[in-house]
């Protein structure tokens, strides 16, 4: 079977998920607009989702973190008549990085299984275009800082910029005043 997975004449780029069982492609339309689709392994007929991303003449690079485990913590929160117990569900996103050729930043993306499965997390901007880009190993990454990818940009024969990828994570019952007032009640004094 032979699968043409953009219409323009340009470089189309392919990134497999293997932790989804996704193809993402990057390619253009036939009016140049960069687009991506994304096809589930069993079945390349039609593609689960497909959508224009902008307009520019710059040819991604695309590089698929299979390794992230980021954990968005989603809390729900249980009142028991003497205690306050919390259960946490910890999902892990899988992130998917677009460098264009030519561009001033890198787009990093949140690929899941559910529809329209690809979200926009985010993206790095600068003033200065790129003429490539690579991630390094997982071993580079100062996770003391909470860095999840390092990209190397060049700029230019003689520079290279490294770019810091990092999540924040703040302990929900630190910063949540709902949580802050409950441990307060089930934690005050006697008599208070």
């Amino acid at each position: 079977m032979v699968y043409f997975p953009a219409q323009g004449p340009k470089a189309a780029k392919l990134a497999w998920a293997d932790g989804l069982n996704k193809i993402v492609t990057t390619g253009f339309s036939q009016t140049s607009v960069r687009q991506y689709n994304i096809y589930d392994i069993r079945n390349f007929a039609s593609p689960l989702a497909s959508n224009d991303i902008d307009q520019s003449a710059g040819v991604f690079i695309l590089y698929y973190d299979p390794d992230t485990s980021v954990r968005k913590v989603s809390t729900s929160l249980r009142l028991r008549v003497v205690s306050l117990s919390w259960s946490v569900l910890l999902v892990t996103m899988q992130i998917l990085f677009l460098a264009g050729k030519g561009d001033a930043g890198i787009k990093y993306l949140e690929l899941n299984n559910e529809e329209p499965y690809l979200h926009s997390l985010s993206e790095f901007r600068s003033n200065e275009g790129q003429k490539g880009a690579c991630f390094l190993p997982k071993l580079a990454c100062n996770t003391e800082n909470t860095e999840i990818a390092v990209a190397l940009r060049i700029l230019s024969a003689d520079k290279i910029q490294p770019v810091s990828f990092q999540v924040r994570t703040e302990p929900f019952l630190s910063v949540h005043p709902l949580a802050l007032s409950l441990s307060w009640l089930i934690n005050r004094p006697r008599g208070a």
